[in-house]
C-alpha cells in the first residue's frame, strides 16, 4: 500500500545522535523535515530553541504500521472498529515491564496516526480522554502546546528507564508535524509512578481508534481527519 507519512522519532542521549547521523545516508534524508520543540529544566512550558539532535529525526511509519492487515493487533478501544471521541482504556498485560523509546507521527488511510513504541516485555495499557486544560501529572503545572482540543494519552505497564541497561526513554518535549494535519503537536510529559503522560494537540475534537501492536510492543492512535 502506498502512502504519504511523516513522523518524529524521539530518542534521548547518544541514541538520538546515532539515529540522526545514520539518517544522512538513507532515503529518509530527502524527505521533508519536521519541527521540533522541547523543554528546558523542570518547566513544562514549550520552548522553541531546543537542539534537534536531542530529539532525533526520522521520516515514515514502519511497514506494518502502514498496512494494518499485516500487523498483530492485540487490543482495540472499540469492538466494532469504529472510531469514537469517548474515553477509552485498556489494562497493560500482566507483569509488563516497558520503556517508551519512540513516538512517531504519520498519515495512514486518511487518518492522522500517532505511534508509541516500547522496549521490554508485555503490552502497554492506556487511558485516553479529552481534557480541557492539559497539566503535568504530579505537579499540576500547565502544559503549553498548540491546538484547541487536547487528547490525553496515559501509558501504563512501564518501569523506571534506569532499570533497563542501555535503553533510553523518550525525552520530554513537543513534536509538531509539517503539512496538512489535524494534529498540531504531541507532547511527552514524562513518567510518574509508572505512568507515562502524553497529550495530542488537535485543531478540533475528533474521533479516534486506539489499539496495540506486537513485536515490538506499540500503542497506535488513529485520529479521524
Amino acid at each position: 500500500m502506498k502512502f504519504k507519512s511523516q513522523y518524529v522519532s524521539l530518542l534521548a542521549g547518544t541514541a538520538c545522535v546515532a539515529l540522526a547521523l545514520s539518517a544522512c545516508g538513507t532515503d529518509e534524508s530527502s524527505e521533508e523535515a519536521l519541527n521540533v520543540s522541547g523543554t528546558s529544566g523542570s518547566s513544562t512550558s514549550v520552548t522553541t530553541s531546543a537542539p534537534t539532535d536531542q530529539m532525533g529525526l526520522a521520516q515514515g511509519l514502519k511497514e506494518d504500521e502502514s498496512d494494518s492487515s499485516g500487523a498483530a493487533q492485540t487490543s482495540q478501544n472499540s469492538s466494532s472498529g469504529q472510531s469514537s471521541s469517548a474515553d477509552s482504556r485498556a489494562d497493560a498485560a500482566p507483569n509488563s515491564a516497558l520503556v517508551l523509546t519512540e513516538i512517531r507521527m504519520g498519515e495512514h488511510d486518511g487518518k492522522d496516526r500517532v505511534v508509541y513504541e516500547f522496549t521490554g516485555e508485555g503490552a502497554p495499557g492506556y487511558a485516553i480522554s479529552y481534557v480541557s486544560a492539559p497539566a503535568q501529572q504530579g505537579s499540576g503545572d500547565a502544559i503549553e502546546m498548540p491546538g484547541s482540543n487536547y487528547l490525553q494519552v496515559m501509558l501504563t505497564g512501564q518501569i523506571i528507564p534506569t532499570m533497563v541497561e542501555g535503553v533510553d526513554e523518550v525525552e520530554k518535549g513537543l513534536v509538531t508535524p509539517q503539512g496538512d494535519s489535524g494534529v498540531r503537536g504531541v507532547y511527552f510529559a514524562g513518567q510518574f509512578e509508572g505512568q507515562g503522560q502524553t497529550v495530542i494537540g488537535l485543531d478540533s475534537q475528533r474521533s479516534y481508534t486506539a489499539f496495540t501492536l506486537e513485536n515490538p510492543p506499540r500503542l497506535v492512535v488513529d485520529i479521524d481527519r
